[in-house]
């Protein structure tokens, strides 16, 4: 029941649930922007469209590292309102741009983006900074109101569009405003509902009593927190080249779109498990141990896809148990690490983001080297190990006789799983 509250918004301040609800119009603008950008460029005949989607996690990185000196300069309402106003020109302008304006404005969207999800962040971890547990269910909802409006809308608008695009002929400039409407509609409600319910609130700066810059440095980068978010970097990178790549490397295998079907049956996953996941980390009270758990079924993922068939499938249910399993500990000890919460948070913020365009850089120019053959999972191994490896470093009431053994267990598996399922690859293939 209570998970239920927690997807409803039950007992959340007014203003939790209006960043919550923003959120996912951030995300729906987001999705319905990226998925058909591919197909409608074609359209128009340019060429370049893999660095167009890249270009903007570009963006992201810089955007959710500014978060907190934008919100303690100019308070989480009027940062929120101007993100969402950069994404609605943003929105309106890619669909009519060529090559070069639309690297540039992509890239810009991207800022706002990062800005606009790592400011939503700052805002609801402030709001509730009483208690730990209800930022974790808060943010946990957010994700599962993300996950469902992204799974949802990207594919919508990309069948719609490509439906009008067929039968539109050489005269196809509607199908592009089409797409600029389809863009500019959440962000429109997100900045009314902003504009109209949300207060103002204004994040207090840490004293420091040094030069301007590094009195901002301070506010902005924290290095105990950074350094925690960025060294389990490794598992967002291998999320993110499989929820990117797997569907194109099972299709060339010849599995169809199994790996289509996988990734549609993880988003469900992780739309149930985000609040079962937040309940987990609020009652369990062993964090250390939760993301050595949750990184270590990312070592195991990396074989199974590989396999193929049943293993595909269990892979499925443990991609998006992983992430979430990994992703709010995470955070929540980098915000122990330090006093200064809001960097912290945007720590997490930028280690996603980054995350997000090492992995898509990574399995994209693999991919293409290796025609997405297995060799491009076997390199996303490192990743993983890595992360889990530091991980068991944070897990500091085990003997160090454990965390070796472990530590062994995990390079084993990397080494030693080519040729342990080498047969039934084969058999397979």
């Amino acid at each position: 029941m209570r998970i239920l509250s927690a997807l409803m918004l039950r007992g959340y301040p007014n203003l939790v649930r209006i960043v919550v609800i923003t959120s996912g119009m951030v995300m729906t603008n987001m999705y319905v922007m990226t998925t058909p950008m591919t197909t409608m460029f074609h359209l128009k005949g340019i060429d370049g469209t893999g660095w167009i989607v890249a270009v903007f996690y570009i963006g992201t990185i810089p955007g959710a590292f500014m978060a907190p000196a934008h919100i303690h300069r100019h308070g989480g309402k009027s940062v929120m309102l101007a993100s969402l106003a950069t994404m609605a020109i943003c929105s309106f302008i890619l669909p009519f741009a060529n090559i070069w304006i639309a690297l540039a404005f992509r890239c810009l969207h991207g800022y706002a983006f990062g800005l606009a999800v790592t400011g939503g962040v700052i805002i609801i971890r402030e709001a509730l900074r009483e208690s730990e547990a209800k930022q974790n269910l808060a943010l946990a909802t957010q994700g599962t109101i993300n996950s469902i409006l992204g799974g949802v809308t990207g594919p919508i608008a990309f069948m719609i569009l490509n439906g009008i695009a067929s039968s539109a002929g050489e005269n196809n400039t509607h199908v592009y405003f089409i797409w600029a409407l389809m863009g500019l509609f959440p962000v429109v409600i997100g900045m009314l509902l902003v504009w109209k319910k949300q207060k103002h609130i204004t994040i207090e700066k840490p004293a420091v009593t040094t030069s301007r810059f590094r009195a901002w440095l301070t506010r902005t980068m924290d290095l105990p927190s950074y350094t925690i978010a960025l060294l389990g970097i490794g598992v967002q990178i291998t999320y993110s080249s499989i929820t990117m790549f797997l569907p194109t490397y099972t299709f060339e295998r010849g599995d169809g779109n199994v790996g289509a079907q996988a990734m549609m049956l993880t988003a469900i996953i992780a739309a149930i498990t985000g609040p079962l996941m937040a309940q987990v980390t609020n009652n369990w009270g062993k964090i250390e141990l939760e993301i050595v758990i949750a990184r270590s079924m990312f070592v195991l993922v990396i074989p199974l896809i590989v396999i193929g068939g049943w293993g595909l499938l269990i892979a499925a249910f443990l991609i998006p148990i992983g992430i979430k399993a990994n992703q709010l500990p995470t955070a929540q000890l980098a915000r122990q690490s330090t006093k200064n919460k809001v960097a912290a948070t945007a720590a997490t913020g930028v280690s996603i983001n980054l995350g997000n365009f090492i992995g898509n850089s990574l399995g994209g120019t693999i991919g293409e080297a290796t025609d997405y053959s297995t060799a491009m999972w076997w390199t996303m191994m490192p990743c993983a190990v890595f992360s889990t490896v530091v991980a068991v470093v944070y897990w500091k009431t085990l003997a160090i006789k454990i965390a070796l053994t472990k530590v062994i267990l995990i390079l084993s598996l990397w080494l030693g799983s080519p040729r342990l399922f080498s047969h039934q690859i084969n058999e397979y293939w």
